[in-house]
């Protein structure tokens, strides 16, 4: 990922940019322990641009992937999620796919993976 459209994101939520080295940053710079924040982060920005919202939303779908393997499902992070990748579908459309596992089987998927398959088969019903 470009890191270019994340610079408000580090600076704003104080986010480690990482380094030359650093091959995808969402995934190193998600922390279940900052999955609220960045929940909070997004309802209350409303100046984010389209990648920066692409930017948060992988930051907050790994940190929650993170947060499940300890705690399991939380309702109300669930919610707010489902709620974030419904509003945002179209823009979102790749990250979904990326995240539901489209024919895998959930075994071999991630935790979340029930969670957006969720928000993409209302989605394809529509």
């Amino acid at each position: 990922m470009n890191i270019e459209p994340c610079k408000k994101l580090i600076r704003d939520l104080d986010l480690d940019p990482g380094d030359e080295y650093t091959q995808d940053w969402t995934c190193e710079a998600a922390d279940y322990r900052k999955l609220e924040m960045f929940l909070s982060y997004y309802y209350e920005e409303t100046y984010l641009k389209s990648e920066e919202k692409r930017a948060l939303i992988e930051l907050i779908l790994d940190s929650y992937e993170s947060y499940v393997k300890i705690f399991d499902f939380n309702w109300k992070y669930s919610k707010k999620i489902k709620q974030i990748l419904k509003e945002e579908y179209d823009l979102f459309k790749d990250i979904i796919q990326y995240w539901s596992c489209e024919g895998e089987e959930l075994e071999n998927s991630f935790l979340i993976t029930p969670l957006v398959r969720s928000v993409m088969e209302k989605e394809k019903s529509h």
